[in-house]
Parts: C-alpha cells; structure tokens; sequence
C-alpha cells in the first residue's frame, strides 16, 4: 500500500466490503477510494491515484482494469452500502431514496454505449441543448451528517438509447424501467424498512409505482389538472358485464383547490435548506388514477412567494379493502397527466404526487 495522508478510521469503514473483493482487487480499492477523498480537482481515475500517491505503486492501467476486468459486482457494492446505512438509521424511521438521471458528458465517436441525451445543465425552457455521452440513472440514500443532509449514490444503470439497442441487438428500457429495478433491490435489501422514493415527472408513472414492493411509497410530480375519478361503485348481485375500473369524474385537483371556501392552512416547512412559509389545503376525497387504483387524501400545498410559486399534489392509497389486485385502465393518459405543463411560467405549477402505504 502507497503512503496515504488519510486518517485510519476511514480504511477501517472500509474493512466490512473486503469480502466483495479479492485480496489484491480490495487493496486497489482501497487506494481509489482515499484518493476520491483526497481529490480536490476532476474526481478522475488518474487524479484519484494521484492524489493517493499511487503513481509509484502500481502501473497507471491497473487502476483502470479495476473497473474493466476485476472480479468484483457494483450491485454487491451497493447493496452492502445500503445494509450499512440501514444499521446507522433509527429503526422507525424511513429510508428517503432519491431517484434521479444525470448526464455524463463524453467527447469522441467511439465511446461504447453513447448518445445524444437532453443536456438539462444547457437547455432552456425555449431552446433544448443535447449533448453527447452517458445518461446513468442514479439511486441515492439521503442521510444527516454534520448538521446537513448528503445524499449516497448506491446503485446505477445505464440508460441506452434506442438506437444504441438496435445496434447491439438487446431490449430497449426506459429510465422508470431502470429505476423501477433499483428501487426493488433497495426494499429487497431492507424489507423491515419502510422507503420513500422521490422523483420528479420521468419516473412519475405506472412502471414504477404499480408493481412496486409493499414497502415503498412513491413521491413524484403530477399535474393540478390531472384527471381524477371517484372508486368504482360496488356490484350488485345479479350484476352483468365487465366490472367498472372507476366511478364518475371529479373536478381536477386544482379546481378543488381554488374553490371557495377550501380550508387552507399557513405552514411552516423547511425547503432547500430554509424554512419557507406556504399555505395547504387537505382534499379528503377518494379517488381513483387512471392506472394507480384507489388513492386516498390529497393535500395541495402553495408558497407565499408570487415569483416562485410552490405547489404540491399529495395522494396517499389505501389498502383496497376487496383485496383486488391493482389494474392498468389507461397507461397513455396517466403519462399525459404526469406531462410538464404547458402554462406561462408566471402560473406554472409544480405538482407533486405520492402513491404508498407506509407514508
């Protein structure tokens, strides 16, 4: 091992993953892992070995076959990283999971598995920029150190586009496919822990929140226009046809909200690092997506502030008390109700949608 200017109960936290590894691949691992922390430039391979004074140790390639050739599983990596995580965690509260894609870009026509990808750093709400590289879907576990909030990137897939699945001849996935697949090895890992999964609007749809395990609840962005329905009606003995998937159709979220008379209520929640006030309203009726099954009270929430407004769309579902499973009625409307919306930016709403048990 090089000398590293790292203090010994870091190697030591890396101790328990030594069982992932060969004896030799863990001792490499070890190395990157202080010099990311040493690091204070481009968090690179090269810079990670330099700044753990590597160079001498070992040729500069060997540290770039640790992530080609080695024996060694990045799920089993995460998936120990998330055990820990659960042991440190008080035992009733939930595990917040954020769940996100971020873009790597790259230069160069030979790049294995690249593409063009929206680059959301560049573009504006008039003019789309797309930049070459990877887009990875990433599962993070926010955890509190040191009086602030860190987020733990776990587990990663990497979104292939169409065209790069027809050209190496594999199925095609979207990136709530991907996700939907981190998210099952996360409440596989901890099935005593309850999650709460936050997304925005690309992972706010029937693939992730309808086949999701029991213990998850999902937080995503909606509309205030989204088209709710009443539960369907019982059946009456005797009754013929296709049992109903929903009942008569309610005023939009947003139209309930702006009623007279909806008992908004000033409340104090912390945002972004700041407390910031807004004021909410509780809509209690049950209601029904278009592909979710029954979901029960929502809550609209707007900010005070005109110049960044805040509003949020809360749906907590019940347990179906007929113990029916849950049913797709329309797979194409639910994605045109999680859809960005199209109002001025003076009105534009952020809507935020919560599907679970546990919450």
């Amino acid at each position: 091992m090089p000398d590293m200017v790292i203090v010994g109960s870091f190697l030591a936290q890396l101790q328990p993953f030594a069982s992932l590894f060969t004896a030799r691949t863990f001792r490499t691992f070890q190395v990157l892992a202080c010099g990311w922390v040493l690091a204070l430039g481009r968090h690179t391979v090269t810079m990670a070995v330099r700044a753990a004074n590597a160079t001498q140790w070992k040729h500069i390639r060997s540290f770039h076959r640790f992530f080609s050739k080695a024996r060694w599983g990045l799920d089993q990596l995460g998936l120990m990283l998330v055990r820990r995580i659960d042991l440190r965690v008080t035992k009733d509260l939930p595990l917040v999971v954020a769940l996100d894609d971020t873009l790597g870009r790259r230069t160069g026509k030979t790049v294995a598995f690249a593409s063009m990808h929206r680059d959301p750093l560049r573009s504006t709400k008039v003019r789309p920029v797309f930049s070459w590289g990877h887009l990875w879907v990433v599962l993070g576990i926010t955890v509190r150190l040191f009086d602030k909030i860190f987020c733990l990137p776990v587990f990663f897939r990497l979104y292939r586009s169409k065209k790069v699945r027809a050209r190496y001849k594999t199925t095609y996935r979207t990136m709530p496919e991907l996700g939907a697949e981190l998210v099952a090895l996360v409440a596989k890992a901890v099935p005593h822990r309850a999650l709460v999964v936050l997304g925005d609007g690309a992972y706010s749809n029937h693939l992730l929140v309808e086949h999701r395990p029991a213990n998850v609840t999902v937080v995503g962005r909606s509309r205030l226009d989204a088209a709710i329905y009443a539960a369907p009606p019982p059946r009456q003995p005797g009754q013929m046809g296709r049992p109903r998937v929903r009942g008569v159709k309610l005023p939009a979220p947003g139209l309930q909200a702006d009623a007279k008379g909806a008992p908004w209520q000033s409340l104090e929640v912390f945002v972004y690092g700041r407390t910031v006030s807004v004021n909410a309203v509780g809509l209690p009726q049950v209601l029904r997506q278009l592909c979710t099954g029954p979901v029960g009270p929502i809550q609209a929430t707007r900010q005070r502030s005109k110049a960044n407004p805040l509003d949020d769309l809360c749906h907590k579902r019940p347990t179906d008390p007929r113990g029916r499973s849950e049913r797709s009625a329309d797979s194409k409307a639910f994605k045109s109700l999680v859809a960005p919306s199209r109002e001025p930016t003076s009105h534009r709403t952020l809507v935020h949608q919560q599907i679970g048990r546990d919450l």
